[in-house]
């Protein structure tokens, strides 16, 4: 019985999703919330998963005529054992990147670029660029937040042609098209 219910909400989702998009356009309205991100920022970013509570201080600084376009740093706050330890990531208009951290304690900054993240914490999730234009992302709900209509937009990932996700959601005002 589950299952079956589990089978409908899905099918019901896609029949919506088509229908939603038929009304706005998705490309178009993320192409518009991210011209408005392309652009220098600074932004404090509270991230709290229930058993650890994460504050970082995000830096970007956008310059379309270099090689490296978005230069973002990252500076945490809290925990206290990663208290002072920076993050760089420069992001490239091809698609290449460098990353650098700094080690908790000593300070040393290391090249991690192509380490493998093992940790839960994915720098993408916080730089909205036009690359999740790719992945395909779809309108999977509408909703009413602060009287305000709003359209949920899910972004996937392809991972061994695989679609993973979503990675991520965001909350989208369609009329005034930026985020919530």
């Amino acid at each position: 019985m589950i299952k079956l219910i589990y089978i409908l909400v899905s099918i019901f989702s896609v029949i919506l999703s088509s229908e939603f998009e038929d009304i706005y356009n998705v490309s178009d309205i993320l192409n518009e919330i991210i011209s408005r991100y392309e652009k220098n920022s600074s932004f404090r970013l509270n991230i709290d998963d229930g058993k650890i509570e994460t504050i970082l201080d995000v830096d970007m600084l956008w310059n379309k005529d270099e090689e490296y376009n978005r230069k973002t740093r990252i500076r945490f706050i809290e925990p206290l054992d990663f208290q002072g330890v920076h993050i760089w990531a420069w992001s490239g208009n091809n698609r290449k990147s460098k990353k650098w951290a700094t080690r908790p304690g000593s300070g040393k900054k290391i090249d991690i670029t192509n380490k493998k993240n093992t940790g839960k914490f994915d720098l993408s999730s916080i730089q909205l660029d036009k690359s999740v234009l790719s992945e395909n992302p779809i309108i999977s709900d509408t909703l009413t937040y602060n009287n305000v209509k709003c359209i949920v937009i899910d972004i996937f990932k392809k991972i061994r042609n695989r679609e993973v996700g979503p990675v991520m959601k965001i909350w989208v005002d369609p009329d005034e098209k930026k985020s919530i």
